[in-house]
């Protein structure tokens, strides 16, 4: 492919929006594995992201890759790197001449012949006690499948990791191990897990409110003393004496005099008044007492209505009563509903994510100190690896 369409790869990976801080990121991951090398070989380096890495760190590397363009680019910023096939490469390494071997997105583009052909290389030019790293998309990653391996033109087919694992152990590596490189955990459920977060917004408590019904029983009171008849009321009188004004002879002359005196002039005319007065205030009275009947009336009328709408009221609040009590009841039925179906969504999101891991998959091995010693020196550092029964978020 490099020698019909040369640079392509590069090409790709610009065109893909591939940044070297995003690879810098995922394999950073790998750092730890090569931590007690001396010298290291980065097959297949692309943009040689894991030699600069390894140069920081102080540790002697050299990138191979095939890519004019990455060659190209890497070179100009000073990186060990060698541009010529990797195979070929491998063929002219002497045996046991570096101590490291890692290799990221290569095996995938490499039909099964030539991945053991590769990992039986690497053995060969590894030192005893070396290690040697294989990263490749995730077999078991739906992101990996759907967004992933087949948007490169180069991939020939999926590796599981058990199946490299299987290759590198019958190639003599030992401790074979492999897991996910947590960098690349997968977005694609990310709405999902978020939906599990929310609460449903069709769960809310429906209160209705608290009437305060009509007091009628005082309107009924106020009502019957407003019916009730008026109080007759006497006729106008008045006391018909002067009162004396002394008790000398002269003062008992003078009030017969003036007694007699009013008699014959003032009072006629006093009673005259008095009887107009009297027909005056029945008039009123009447009027009144016809007033007071009429609005007694209109009371009573209104006193039987607001009995009705109360009885209408009491009523319809027995009925909300009942609807707040049949509601609650919904509501906590829907409220269990809705914790059922959360655990059940959880559950089948889990179960997705399950097989939707990271997108990129290491496998991780080393060879032995010796042929017939299998067992690692008591100082050697050996890096946890993420396994498929024991998850873990680092090396």
């Amino acid at each position: 492919m490099e020698s019909q369409f040369p640079g392509m790869d590069y090409d790709f990976l610009r065109y893909m929006g591939v940044t070297a801080e995003n690879q810098r990121r995922i394999q950073s991951h790998y750092m730890p594995y090569f931590e007690q090398c001396s010298r290291v070989v980065d097959l297949a380096c692309g943009d040689a992201d894991f030699v600069e890495l390894l140069v920081e760190r102080g540790i002697e590397v050299v990138g191979v890759d095939s890519d004019d363009k990455a060659y190209a680019a890497t070179a100009a910023k000073g990186l060990p790197v060698i541009k010529q096939d990797v195979f070929e490469w491998l063929v002219e390494q002497p045996d046991d001449s570096v101590d490291g071997v890692f290799s990221a997105h290569l095996i995938e583009h490499l039909p099964y012949p030539k991945v053991i052909e590769l990992i039986e290389h690497s053995y060969r030019i590894l030192q005893p006690g070396g290690v040697i790293v294989l990263a490749t998309p995730n077999a078991r990653s739906l992101f990996s499948h759907l967004e992933m391996f087949y948007t490169h033109f180069g991939h020939i087919t999926f590796y599981h990791p058990r199946l490299v694992t299987f290759f590198l152990d019958r190639a003599g590596f030992v401790d074979g191990q492999f897991g996910e490189n947590p960098q690349t955990a997968s977005p694609l459920l990310a709405k999902a897990r978020a939906l599990l977060e929310e609460r449903p917004t069709f769960i809310a408590h429906l209160e209705s409110p608290d009437f305060e019904l009509p007091t009628v029983e005082a309107l009924a009171d106020e009502t019957s003393a407003a019916t009730g008849q008026p109080d007759e009321r006497p006729r106008l009188n008045y006391e018909n004496v002067i009162p004396s004004q002394g008790k000398t002879f002269i003062h008992s002359l003078l009030w017969r005099f003036k007694r007699s005196l009013t008699n014959w002039m003032v009072r006629p005319l006093l009673d005259d008044l008095a009887v107009e007065v009297d027909k005056a205030l029945a008039g009123e009275r009447d009027y009144a007492r016809q007033t007071t009947d009429a609005l007694s009336a209109q009371i009573h009328t209104l006193a039987n209505q607001v009995h009705t709408l109360a009885n209408d009221v009491r009523s319809l609040r027995t009925v909300l009563n009942d609807l707040r009590h049949l509601r609650r009841r919904q509501l906590s039925a829907l409220e269990d509903e809705a914790r059922l179906l959360r655990s059940e969504m959880n559950t089948a999101i889990q179960s997705v994510q399950d097989m939707n891991g990271a997108f990129e998959t290491f496998i991780w091995a080393r060879k032995p100190q010796s042929e017939s010693a299998l067992v690692v020196e008591e100082n050697a550092t050996i890096p946890s690896v993420q396994t498929e029964d024991e998850p873990s978020d680092s090396p």
